[in-house]
């Protein structure tokens, strides 16, 4: 069922279904900080409003990094473990059958970048 006015029906899916989130890393004392910045727009006694919030997850971040670091690599060497590989060579397989190259040109070695989950190729 519809509002009696389309504008204010716009307004009102509006202010309920737009939200916006991301993560900023900013400096805060000297040290960085990971901040997730939560914006919505809200209509409140006929004004317009948006509702802002910050969070700091920098902890949070950290531990979603040692948890990777964990997970895919020895924890002796720091060297990519089976699960790494695992994974670099699906995501590999998956992107050449997404583009259609089922080729595996001797020159397109896979190598491994440390500083990422993901797989990575050079071509010659």
């Amino acid at each position: 069922m519809l509002a009696s006015g389309s504008a204010s029906l716009e307004q009102q899916l509006y202010s309920q279904l737009i939200q916006h989130s991301s993560e900023h890393e900013i400096m805060l004392a000297e040290q960085p900080r990971t901040l997730l910045v939560t914006s919505k727009p809200l209509e409140v006694v006929n004004d317009g409003l948006l509702l802002t919030t910050l969070l700091d997850i920098t902890e949070r971040k950290r531990f979603e990094r040692e948890l990777a670091q964990r997970a895919f690599h020895d924890e002796l060497t720091g060297l990519p473990n089976r699960a790494l590989i695992q994974e670099m060579v699906t995501a590999e397989l998956s992107q050449r059958e997404r583009a259609n190259r089922w080729h595996w040109p001797s020159s397109t070695p896979i190598t491994a970048n440390r500083s990422s989950t993901s797989a990575s190729h050079a071509w010659w």
